[in-house]
């Protein structure tokens, strides 16, 4: 709680816990003192996750603050995406504090990396957003009915300030990038744009105001290459990563 106070003297676009916060507090000022400091952010986004609980998690069509996408903006099999019937949510005071996002990334069952994050998690006959995707909707203002997916192919974002088109997998996964540009594969071309982008979802770091400082190495993701090789730097971003 006292962490989000300060927070509010320079305060970001998305402030994201990648934590569960599933169990009540012995003392529950802790838990009110948190929640107040959450409703500082309307950005605030907290952590939950889709587990087979036998029956004792939650099924809701709203967590909280937290809507599902609807289904009628879902082409595909919605059974395919990694989910469950039940979930572990934040406790009552967290959530109705701040958006909800999912955490569930399950490693490769083949060496134990983790090579696909989900962008969208079932639960029951629901869906909603993974964390990662929460983030981006948060700090772009944009609303569960303004998310098109295709499964198998992609999500599309409409926001005030663009338009986002992230390649997915018929399960709602996105590749997690590893490489860099000298590498082969990887890729996609967006229609119509004329620019090579690496699958990823990209974190606009500096207008949710959080730096890489010091990693130069990351440099090279302040622009994308053109199908004829130009680079292009991309307008309002000083530092981005790729998830």
């Amino acid at each position: 709680g006292q962490l989000l106070q300060l927070l509010t003297l320079r305060p970001p676009k998305v402030v994201a816990f990648d934590l569960l916060f599933t169990e009540e507090s012995q003392d529950p000022d802790q838990d009110t003192g948190f929640a107040d400091g959450l409703l500082l952010h309307p950005g605030a986004i907290t952590g939950a996750s889709a587990d087979d609980l036998g029956g004792e998690g939650s099924e809701a069509a709203l967590i909280g603050l937290t809507e599902p996408i609807p289904l009628k903006n879902i082409e595909g099999n919605v059974s395919a995406l990694r989910g469950e019937d039940t979930a572990l949510i934040p406790v009552e005071v967290v959530r109705e504090s701040s958006k909800t996002g999912f955490v569930n990334v399950e490693p490769s069952r083949s060496d134990g990396l983790r090579r696909k994050a989900p962008l969208i998690v079932r639960v029951g006959n629901f869906v909603y957003p993974s964390l990662v995707l929460q983030c981006l909707m948060s700090g772009e203002g944009i609303e569960p009915d303004a998310v098109k997916v295709v499964l198998g192919d992609r999500i599309e974002l409409k926001g005030e300030e663009g338009e986002w088109i992230i390649p997915i997998d018929e399960m709602g996964r996105m590749w997690i990038n590893y490489r860099g540009t000298d590498s082969e594969g990887g890729n996609d071309v967006f229609e119509g744009t004329g620019a090579i982008v690496y699958y990823g979802l990209l974190y606009f770091l500096n207008e949710y105001g959080t730096r890489l400082a010091g990693d130069s190495d990351v440099d090279w993701l302040s622009h994308y290459d053109t199908t004829d090789g130009e680079k292009v730097a991309l307008p309002g971003v000083e530092r981005q990563y790729l998830i």
